[in-house]
């Protein structure tokens, strides 16, 4: 009996201590990965979106715009802003420097008429400034506040002070004429009374005007100019058309001429059917003349938009008028609800505007 309970003895002392073994083992396994298993639980607890909560200071939680992620949100549009019409300085034409404005488009011409002449009007190189006739000095200077956008590549008739305001429309319509071929049609009342009709065909003949009776606002044609020109002071006349005579012929029509003989042989149009080669005529002060150069419209509105260009008085060089009461369209000018609009001191009302026969 003895043997045997000292072999359970054993047999229990042998268990015990195999036990203690087993949580010691244990407690050494924990106290060595702690920490990686802390890393762990760490990280998925990251994973986790938590509830937005208002913090001690009452910040606002994240919407829940925030809580979506980049690639899933959606960037709202901001609203559309008025670009400034591009001036594409490299180009030298009207139509190539100046790009419609946004949401316009130029109307059509047809080939070889005096609308595409104009809208391919040569220009100077891009910050050329317009030349003035200084009436103290005499001289040319550069016209000041004048528009450097586009100036015309076509010098003053000469270096005087005649080709202002409405020696500048005629001097484009004439020119357009003459390069047609279409003589007969250049042709231009003059400023006296009644008023004169100043041919070409009839300068190319040899008729020169006669200006004994001009004291009395009076003019007509002289055919016989005597010896060196005694009976009406031409000289030399030269027949035929030839640049030279016709620099002269128009010389002796600006000099008669003025905004309101020049609407003389104009037609009144309406600004809702205004149209390029169209002029805008004011009559006050000294007066101003105006030629559209060029359209467009919005298709969806019927909206025009045009430019001008004209010279000045005192004779200025044609020249491109920026839109002085919008800069974001800058040289593209737009009509108000009345049919107006104002170029720099000048109001052109709806009843201003005016068109060749």
């Amino acid at each position: 009996m003895k043997d045997n309970y000292s072999k359970k003895s054993n047999t229990g002392f042998i268990l015990i201590v195999i036990s203690l073994c087993l949580i010691i083992a244990s407690l050494v396994f924990v106290i060595i990965f702690f920490d990686d298993f802390k890393a762990a639980l760490t990280k998925d607890d990251d994973n986790v979106i938590k509830q937005p909560t208002m913090s001690a200071t009452n910040t606002p939680a994240p919407s829940a715009t925030e809580l979506v992620p980049p690639t899933e949100r959606v960037t709202p549009t901001p609203a559309p802003t008025k670009r400034p019409d591009e001036v594409l300085v490299q180009n030298n034409t009207v139509s190539t420097r100046f790009t419609a404005p946004e949401g316009f488009e130029r109307v059509a011409v047809e080939e070889g008429s005096f609308e595409e002449y104009l809208r391919n009007f040569g220009l100077k190189a891009y910050g050329t400034r317009p030349l003035m006739h200084d009436t103290e000095t005499k001289a040319m200077i550069e016209a000041p506040g004048a528009s450097i956008a586009g100036v015309f590549n076509i010098e003053l008739i000469n270096t005087g002070n005649l080709q202002g305001a409405a020696g500048s429309i005629i001097r484009l319509r004439s020119e357009y004429l003459r390069g047609k071929g279409d003589i007969a049609a250049i042709a231009f009342e003059l400023c006296t009374t009644p008023a004169f009709m100043c041919e070409y065909q009839t300068w190319i003949d040899g008729g020169r005007l006669n200006k004994t009776l001009i004291s009395e606002n009076k003019l007509s044609w002289c055919t016989d100019h005597g010896e060196n020109g005694a009976t009406c002071g031409h000289k030399d006349v030269e027949l035929g058309d030839s640049p030279g005579s016709f620099r002269y012929y128009l010389q002796n029509v600006m000099t008669y001429s003025n905004v309101a003989s020049l609407r003389l042989q104009m037609k009144s149009v309406s600004t809702g059917d205004l149209k390029i080669g169209d002029v805008f005529c004011s009559t006050a002060g000294t007066g101003a003349a105006l030629m559209v150069v060029d359209v467009a419209v919005n298709p969806t509105t019927g909206q025009k938009a045009f430019i001008v260009a004209g010279g000045g008085n005192p004779a200025t060089d044609i020249h491109v008028y920026n839109n002085t009461t919008d800069d974001t369209m800058n040289v593209w000018q737009t009509l108000e609800a009345d049919g107006s609009f104002i170029c720099g001191d000048k109001t052109f009302y709806a009843n201003s505007l005016y068109r060749f026969k």
